[in-house]
């Protein structure tokens, strides 16, 4: 999201945390592209239906956290947004309805050939993915797509950001293979 985007979805999600129902849409359009990509990464799901049912059940919890929404100066909306997401992505792994999403080794659209997704999608990636459990895979995808730090994931996980820490050690372990010692 470009700053202006996000300037503007800062002030219309102030608005509509003061009441303000006309700014919904604009925000909601503004904000659909992020969750396709979260959702897209963490759940490894392509198909268009499932981004916009998961976007209408972000967008239900979001109608009511609204009024607790605080617009700050520096504090930019998507970081904001997209612990929002995770969170919600999160709740849908710990509740398992992982069984209506599509995998996409398993769906008929072709992967994105925007390079900053090829990462996300490579099948190589993939496959090494679903090594890791639903919870390690999640909070991977928050830490090396998203940025958030290990204490984000824990606020967000639930547990100790230590325990997340070392979990991502060994996820990446199980991804990457053991880093090499030097002078060995």
């Amino acid at each position: 999201m470009d700053p202006q985007d996000d300037a503007d979805c800062d002030r219309w999600m102030a608005a509509y945390a003061k009441g303000d129902m006309s700014v919904v849409g604009n925000l909601f359009d503004k904000t659909l592209p992020t969750v396709t990509k979260l959702v897209s990464a963490a759940l490894r799901v392509r198909d268009v239906n499932t981004h916009l049912d998961v976007a209408q059940d972000v967008w239900k919890k979001l109608h009511v956290a609204r009024t607790s929404y605080v617009s700050e100066p520096g504090r930019p909306f998507e970081p904001w947004f997209k612990k929002f997401v995770n969170a919600h992505i999160a709740d849908l792994c710990r509740r398992k309805k992982l069984a209506k999403f599509v995998p996409l080794s398993e769906s008929e659209e072709p992967a994105d050939k925007n390079p900053r997704e090829v990462a996300v999608i490579t099948e190589t990636l993939e496959k090494g993915l679903n090594l890791l459990d639903e919870e390690d895979r999640i909070a991977y995808v928050m830490v090396f797509r998203d940025g958030c730090s290990y204490v984000e994931v824990a606020e967000q996980l639930g547990g100790k950001a230590d325990t997340w820490r070392q979990r991502m050690n060994r996820a990446i372990v199980r991804l990457h293979g053991p880093k090499e010692k030097k002078g060995a």
